[in-house]
């Protein structure tokens, strides 16, 4: 056998044992893909409060909010930017003019704890005093906040019901109104100094949010605890009840959120129909066109630009859809949360800058 065939089967056999001994013996490190999907979407929703300051392009963690779930916003009247929250069970919050870090207020007289259900805010024009309706320890009041402290103005008679809706007179700042949530609706007429507060109604549901006009004064709309819409143009001297909301002959069962437009002249709601619109005080109602087909997903949240009437946002499970031709075409975007938004509010100082509420 020549030389350089003895030398070209010994390389071949050599090659063929270096093989056989790397695939039987030696095994090689492997390193694992990591999944961050999981700890990304823990991370992220661990905040209770989102904001945008590019009209909802982007959106980031509003610092402070970690570990909260926001029931109420208001923005802070006399300033530019501040507002206040209020949570399920972590009391009241403020965003301070200037800040983008949320903080808790804390309460020196202890009319308020921190550990507090907030469910609704008011405040006079210039914002040098905000009542706040509270619940704790199974009881709901009103407490008035002002530089000098706190005081509590008004308590529930009975215990285990909250009260959802607070108003401050628009052109007198002492007429405060209250809605409690076993159907009661009260004023005072001394910003509640005296605690006498004058039983005006008490309607067949139990009134959950409570909402004033911008301009008429004494006109409030309230919703009922099972989708009934109340009307008053007296105060709250007398009510007008509007019938189940129905689209289509249907009755809708999920109410979310319900806003008056100044811009259109008309409500808007968000429902398990989706995106409602009605523009005779709820008499009747149609469904506004958006990319999410009726019936299909519940809406979480409304809100409208406070300079055009075209220009509207509204929330389903985690993201926020935007339209500027009122409702022609619409583009949305994904919150970095794992959370339902419930909560949407633009500033009516700079509309570029939207908060966005989680629950769940």
């Amino acid at each position: 056998m020549p030389l350089f065939v003895r030398y070209f089967l010994v390389i071949i056999g050599a090659a063929l044992l270096i093989t056989l001994i790397t695939f039987f013996i030696w095994k090689p490190q492997t390193s694992k893909p990591i999944d961050t999907t999981k700890t990304n979407v823990q991370s992220q929703g661990m905040a209770g409060i989102y904001f945008s300051e590019d009209g909802g392009a982007s959106w980031k963690v509003l610092p402070g909010s970690e570990e909260i779930v926001p029931l109420v916003f208001a923005e802070k009247n006399g300033s530019v930017g501040g507002m206040y929250v209020g949570t399920e069970s972590s009391g009241l919050w403020i965003l301070k003019e200037g800040s983008k870090t949320l903080e808790q207020i804390k309460d020196q007289k202890g009319n308020f704890e921190n550990t507090s259900r907030i469910d609704s805010i008011a405040q006079t024009a210039d914002g040098t005093r905000v009542y706040v309706s509270v619940f704790q320890k199974k009881q709901g009041s009103v407490v008035s906040l002002a530089e000098s402290g706190s005081e509590i103005v008004y308590k529930a008679p009975l215990g285990g019901y909250g009260i959802f809706g607070v108003l401050v007179g628009q052109f007198d700042p002492v007429h405060i109104s209250v809605a409690v949530g076993d159907g009661t609706f009260l004023e005072s007429r001394d910003g509640g100094r005296t605690k006498y507060w004058a039983p005006l109604a008490l309607t067949a549901q139990g009134l959950v949010k409570l909402i004033a006009h911008p301009k008429k004064a004494g006109k409030y709309w309230a919703l009922g605890n099972k989708n009934l819409l109340y009307v008053t143009n007296t105060a709250g001297q007398s009510w007008e009840e509007r019938p189940l909301f129905q689209i289509e002959g249907k009755k809708l069962s999920t109410i979310n959120d319900i806003k008056y437009v100044p811009k259109r002249d008309s409500l808007f709601a968000a429902s398990n129909y989706g995106l409602i619109e009605s523009a005779d005080d709820g008499k009747t109602w149609h469904g506004f066109r958006t990319p999410v087909p009726p019936l299909t997903i519940t809406v979480g949240a409304v809100a409208a630009h406070p300079n055009f009437e075209e220009v509207f946002w509204f929330s389903v499970g985690n993201q926020i859809f935007r339209t500027d031709d009122g409702g022609i075409s619409w583009r949305g975007t994904i919150l970095p949360t794992a959370k339902i938004i419930s909560m949407v509010q633009v500033s009516t100082v700079n509309p570029k800058i939207i908060y966005a509420g989680t629950h769940k």
